[in-house]
């Protein structure tokens, strides 16, 4: 009873956070050399007492998702493409990591002032702001397949900051357009700081290894010995001839283009060195949509995109651009890569 009474005495002060608990428990029991079973009893006694009188969550995301009263999504597509519709982004937050407007609500009179502009947000009196708060989330960003059709999975803090996890539904529909997400969570979790993150993993290409699992001076012989398509860009002869094909099939893209018509899944990794430093561009095609993931060897992706077409242009001579779009058009295209192809 004396250990359980100095770990209950440690945990007044500290909001209970899931990912450090056993640890923090553990080093500050272990002193005592407790055994296995007795921390494990102290341990759940702990979660029992939290849960009963504090109302945190400490486990999986059950408990995350218990924190989330209601959640939803209006489609506003109207709304946001008319030119009165922008002004209630003009006080919201913009986040680079969902390329996204966000808005913690936590009055009745903010909440007024949305609503008049969003008619089918749900309902909220006075009194709900007193135990909870809205989020709201303008999804600017559903150009892009992969940012479609998405929702808020997990509502957490710790003692400094909330986050918000989006991720893409299982089965996304690609052709849905709501714009807006809303959420209204217990005020237990608001917290000055906020963290908003868009879930990619379930866009990451498996066929190949990670790009930050390979070595850092990954070269063009072995990309070649990997199948990629390495791209060679002579900096300093300008022209049609700068964007050299060094591996065996400089037409591999364009067969990745013809399965992709033909609706078969596939993908390609390509090695391109500008000279200054080789990036890694991975292309897969997969449930009607192209993912594209780009980074360079040994560091974590630091690009992904998605789209609906994959398109290629001659440009002049033996140059060819390879664009990619959600429209079937390459106005507005971002480019892929450029290729010579003698």
């Amino acid at each position: 009873m004396q250990y359980n009474k100095e770990a209950q005495e440690y945990f007044k002060s500290k909001y209970y956070n899931k990912d450090k608990n056993y640890e923090i428990i553990t080093s500050k029991i272990k002193e005592k050399e407790m055994s296995k079973n007795k921390i494990l009893k102290v341990v759940a006694m702990l979660m029992i007492i939290i849960i009963s009188t504090t109302g945190i969550g400490i486990a999986g995301s059950k408990f995350y998702n218990e924190y989330i009263k209601n959640q939803g999504e209006i489609d506003s597509k109207e709304l946001l493409n008319s030119r009165d519709g922008y002004e209630y982004t003009e006080n919201m937050t913009f986040s680079k990591d969902i390329n996204s407007y966000y808005k913690i609500i936590t009055d009745k009179e903010t909440f007024d002032s949305y609503k008049e502009q969003i008619a089918e947000l749900p309902y909220m009196e006075d009194k709900d702001f007193n135990n909870n708060f809205l989020v709201l989330i303008a999804n600017k960003a559903n150009f892009y397949p992969h940012m479609r059709d998405v929702t808020i999975s997990e509502i957490k803090s710790d003692e400094t900051t909330l986050y918000i996890k989006l991720m893409q539904k299982e089965n996304p529909n690609y052709d849905k357009t709501s714009d807006i997400i809303y959420a209204i969570v217990d005020k237990e979790l608001l917290r000055e700081n906020i963290d908003l993150k868009l879930d990619l993993s379930n866009i990451k290409n498996k066929n190949f290894i990670d790009i930050k699992n390979l070595s850092e001076d990954y070269s063009k012989e072995e990309a070649i010995e990997d199948g990629c398509l390495v791209i060679d860009q002579e900096v300093n002869k300008p022209g049609s001839n700068e964007f050299k094909v060094l591996s065996n099939d400089p037409f591999a893209l364009d067969k990745l283009i013809e399965n992709a018509n033909k609706g078969i899944e596939s993908s390609i990794r390509i090695y391109f060195d500008d000279r200054v430093k080789a990036r890694i561009i991975d292309v897969t095609y997969k449930d009607d949509i192209y993912i594209i993931n780009v980074g360079y060897p040994g560091t974590e992706v630091n690009f992904v995109n998605s789209a609906k077409y994959l398109m290629k242009e001659h440009i002049r001579d033996n140059l060819y651009a390879y664009s990619y779009n959600s429209r079937e058009r390459t106005q507005d295209a971002a480019i892929l890569i450029y290729i010579n192809l003698d």
